[in-house]
């Protein structure tokens, strides 16, 4: 993975993720409290980066990918939150960090109730 160090004002290497490829439909969060880095795949791929070890582990391999969306981390109830569209549908879920091993994917989509117009947008969560 590249990282730009803004006070050095270059980039560097940091490890080599599990699945290579430039696609720009790829999600990412970083934990506030660990530092840990997480990498949603359109390939349905979770990926962890572990910035202390340098080394990625794969979190997930599910059948549905996340695209088209943002996602943050939940310091208070330790959760990836996830914000996506699954076959143009907008959806809300989130994996459980406290869990080990693979995660597993909880979705809210059957409770979204009201104005969901925010939801339905492309790129939702960028301004």
């Amino acid at each position: 993975m590249d990282c730009y160090d803004f006070s050095a004002r270059r980039w560097s290497q940091h490890g080599t993720t599990l699945q290579r490829g430039i696609d720009a439909n790829w999600l990412s969060a970083i934990d506030p409290v660990t530092g840990k880095v997480y990498v949603a795949m359109p390939g349905a791929q979770l990926q962890e980066w572990d910035p202390a070890t340098e080394v990625w582990t794969l979190r997930t391999v599910s059948k549905r990918p996340h695209i088209n969306g943002t996602m943050f981390v939940d310091p208070k109830r330790n959760r990836l939150v996830i914000f996506d569209k699954v076959s143009g549908n907008a959806e809300l879920g989130w994996y459980d960090l406290a869990q080990t091993g693979m995660l597993t994917f909880y979705s809210q989509s059957s409770s979204l109730a009201g104005q969901t117009k925010l939801l339905s947008g492309y790129r939702h969560g960028f301004v």
